[in-house]
């Protein structure tokens, strides 16, 4: 009777399951079973469990909902769209879907392995191949190579292994399962993986962390096929510079007062009664390096230093939501890591801002604070809104071992350090560097809304802040064209607006980009000086792009330095200066003025020392050099093709005589109502060495005449003196005093102790 019981329960199980099995096989065919007749049917997330997201010229591509790169090694492998139909890099199919493959440049064939099977092709023909039997397939879309690697047409990819392709323009959906995807998409589920495949990818995790950067030691260089970082160290500064016709940074003004900040303190001067009404000291740790004024909001922004004097730290902690724990395989170390993160041990150098209420100009009331980690490198403000630019190596939040996101504090967020979260922070494909670029945003105008910070790894140091945009260029060692093997640079774009950061893309240029300061925005277009070394001439190969604000290309100057090296470039409103490498060369000018037609327009010969350039007009310069150990100023005309030449030239000392302006530009004062400018010199005693005289000269100068000396400003026992006109007089602002000179009688002189 109990065999009887147990053989019907089995009858019954089977009967059951092979109904299952029923419903499985035949149902299937009718969409019963298996993929939903419509993809609606099926959320997003699970119909993207099997499926490949790719999208044209891209190295960044999803693969069962998980971002990667078609190949860490070499960025410029990017998915190509041609006559609408997709080819990959032959590496695609190893990073999507963890296939072997192998092919041969030479006999011009490949070989992608996956699910037992195997795709050969070649030029002219394609077969599936497997243990047991080999079949041929359509083969219309012929595999071909570019930019040193196979491209394989996905269309023979996916008939061979039974994949389905969608199109939605530039972006492509590769399935595994039928039906999933269907063409008509909604454009925010198309947009949102758009956004997944085109922006930068992100860190993540420390493991991950480690892999992108060159952790093995301070002084090592991660180098891999298409991260060779090409161009002049950033360090080496330019022989020319730029005199920029703007106050000092670290001067502000009203129409009733003028803010000086020095070191850590701010001045507030009374300019009608001449006299200091306020002195804002900050922490002794801050060193001021920008000034804002907006109605009654002053703004100090600057470089915070930790590890000395403890009693600067602040105190309060928190435990921030986003802080990441380290790599998996550092787990059991990793708590005691992250309780160091909690505690405010940190040490270096961090980008600082203080933002203070001056409603009540002598009594000045902070109402904010902001550090960042990181050197500052610069900031900007537009509208209500303080962008902030820093920079900080891996290794500064390195602990025993392990590496850990950057930080920030915020009083507005109760003034408690936030660590960023791994997961938050993307970074350049091109790698190749082990730093963090860091841009923050502030609200000077609503005290209570928390900053906004974004970091970046692998930035690099050719990176430009505009008052719109922030601009880091990576140079990639790849083909710019099917013909030429050369390195180029890739230009990505970050929209700064109303506190939000954006990425905005990017674009593509030939050569590599000289530093930092060969990069410019005007009027909405962007300017990038790129230099290369032509194949087989190694000859040196200078261009000059405009991008539009879509990154897009619009005008280049090509080919215009004659072969010479150029160290720098120097931008003004329609002009651009190619500086030389070496000492003594010509400089090249480029008229910049229509930026969809760029155009050479001559050399200049300057000396062969330290040269300092201020655009006078369209078509003069002034420039001051100490070429053979005389310091001079010259004017010269630039107006019209190759056609510059010195109008005026006035010597002003041989070996005994120097500017500080060399060293620092913010020295200078230009007076454009009176064409009138005052130049700082030290002069010095040729047997002793002693200075003999340590202040200014005052000029007028006229394109018809020339220079005319009309007074000096003696600043003796004053050092470190910044110069700023206004309503009449000439600020003198030194360490020891601030000098009031009235411009029309240089013996009217009003001293102020800064006290």
């Amino acid at each position: 009777m109990k065999n009887k019981m147990v053989l019907g329960i089995l009858m019954v199980y089977f009967l059951i399951l092979a109904f299952v099995l029923f419903l499985q096989v035949f149902g299937g065919k009718n969409d019963v079973v298996s993929s939903p007749t419509t993809s609606g049917e099926v959320a997003a997330e699970d119909r993207l469990d099997r499926a490949v997201v790719l999208y044209k010229e891209s190295p960044v591509i999803m693969a069962n909902k998980k971002q990667m790169l078609i190949d860490k090694n070499n960025v410029s492998f990017v998915p190509l769209i041609e006559n609408q139909v997709a080819y990959v890099p032959l590496s695609f199919f190893k990073s999507a879907y963890g296939a072997s493959v192998t092919y041969d440049a030479g006999a011009g064939s490949a070989a992608i392995r996956l699910n037992n099977e195997a795709l050969v092709l070649d030029r002219k023909k394609a077969d599936i191949v497997s243990s047991s039997s080999e079949r041929d397939l359509e083969y219309n879309n012929s595999i071909f190579i570019r930019r040193n690697t196979m491209y394989i047409p996905l269309d023979v990819f996916a008939e061979a292994f039974d994949k389905e392709i969608h199109y939605y323009n530039d972006l492509v959906i590769i399935s595994g399962d039928k039906k999933a995807f269907t063409q008509e998409e909604s454009d925010d589920f198309i947009n949102s993986l758009k956004a997944q495949v085109t922006e930068l990818p992100y860190v993540a995790n420390e493991g991950n962390l480690k892999e992108l950067t060159d952790t093995l030691g301070r002084n090592g260089f991660l180098r891999r096929v298409g991260t060779v970082v090409g161009g002049r160290s950033s360090e080496e500064d330019a022989v020319v510079k730029l005199i920029a016709d703007k106050k000092s940074g670290l001067i502000a003004n009203d129409e009733k007062y003028i803010y000086f900040g020095r070191d850590n303190v701010i001045y507030i001067t009374d300019h009608l009664s001449n006299k200091i009404i306020n002195k804002i000291d900050m922490e002794n740790d801050f060193t001021i390096s920008r000034l804002y004024l907006q109605d009654n909001i002053l703004v100090a922004a600057g470089t915070r230093r930790f590890g000395g004097d403890t009693s600067q730290k602040p105190t309060e902690t928190v435990s921030s939501e986003t802080t990441t724990e380290a790599s998996t395989e550092a787990a059991s170390s990793a708590e005691t890591a992250e309780e160091d993160t909690q505690s405010d041990d940190r040490e270096g150098v961090c980008s600082a801002v203080y933002v203070y209420n001056i409603g009540d100009r002598a009594n000045a009331v902070k109402e904010r604070e902001f550090d960042v980690d990181g050197t500052l490198i610069d900031t900007v403000k537009h509208g209500d809104y303080v962008y902030i630019l820093s920079q900080l190596s891996v290794f500064d939040n390195e602990r025993e071992g392990h590496f850990y996101p950057p930080s920030y504090r915020d009083s507005a967020m109760g003034g408690q350090i936030n660590t960023l979260g791994f997961e938050n922070i993307q970074y350049f494909p091109e790698t190749g560097t082990n730093d963090y670029t860091l841009i923050s945003s502030l609200n000077i105008a609503d005290m209570s809304a928390a900053a906004n910070v974004k970091a970046y790894l692998c930035g690099g140091s050719n990176v430009y802040l505009s008052e719109n945009n922030l601009y880091v260029a990576k140079s990639r060692y790849t083909a710019f064209d099917s013909g030429e093997n050369t390195e180029n640079t890739f230009i990505y774009r970050m929209s700064l607006s109303e506190g939000n950061i954006v990425s905005k893309g990017g674009g593509n240029v030939k050569g590599y980009v000289l530093d930092r300061n060969s990069m410019n925005e005007n009027s909405g277009y962007f300017s990038i000086a790129t230099e290369y070394k032509e194949k087989g001439t190694d000859k040196n190969i200078t261009n000059i792009y405009i991008l539009n604000n879509n990154m897009e290309l619009c005008g280049e100057a090509n080919r215009i330095a004659n072969n010479a090296a150029i160290r720098s470039a120097i931008f003004t409103e329609n002009k651009i200066f190619l500086i030389p490498a070496e000492r003594g060369q010509a400089m090249y000018l480029i008229d910049s003025s229509n930026p969809v037609n760029p155009e050479g327009q001559g050399i200049l010969k300057l000396s062969t020392g330290n040269i300092l350039i201020y655009p006078y007009d369209e078509s003069h310069i002034l420039t001051i050099d100490n070429g053979e150990s005389i310091l001079k100023m010259n004017v010269y005309s630039i107006e019209g093709m190759d056609n510059a030449r010195r109008l005026y030239s006035e010597e002003l000392g041989k070996e005994n005589i120097d500017t500080p302006l060399f060293e620092n530009s913010d020295y200078f004062e230009f007076d454009r109502e009176r064409n009138r400018f005052v130049l700082p010199v030290v002069i010095k005693d040729m047997a002793s060495g002693e200075v003999t005289f340590n202040g200014s000269y005052a000029y007028d100068i006229n394109m018809d005449e020339g220079f005319k000396r009309i007074g000096t400003i003696d600043e003796s026992n004053n050092k470190d003196v910044h110069y700023f006109k206004y309503n009449g007089h000439i600020y003198c602002f030194g360490s020891e005093r601030t000098d009031v000179v009235d411009v029309n009688d240089f013996e009217n002189i009003v001293s102020i102790a800064m006290e």
